[in-house]
């Protein structure tokens, strides 16, 4: 079965190794901006900890008249 005559229709090699590569820029990106609001909810998160700490430390001297 020949195929005189008829084009044979799809994507060459070169526009998927592009429509890959901007798939993946894309991805990378999205990666970097959700992995900087993972970093900025872990600060907030021990800060909040912190805070939390200090204030059970404060009330322990308070109640014993020392630190622990």
């Amino acid at each position: 079965m020949t195929t005189t005559g008829r084009h044979l229709r799809g994507f060459t090699l070169t526009e998927i190794a592009v429509v890959l590569a901007i798939v993946g820029l894309v991805l990378g990106s999205m990666m970097l901006t959700f992995s900087a609001q993972i970093d900025q909810h872990n600060h907030s998160e021990t800060q909040r900890r912190l805070d939390e700490v200090k204030e059970l430390l404060l009330a322990f001297a308070e109640v014993h008249g020392r630190l622990p």
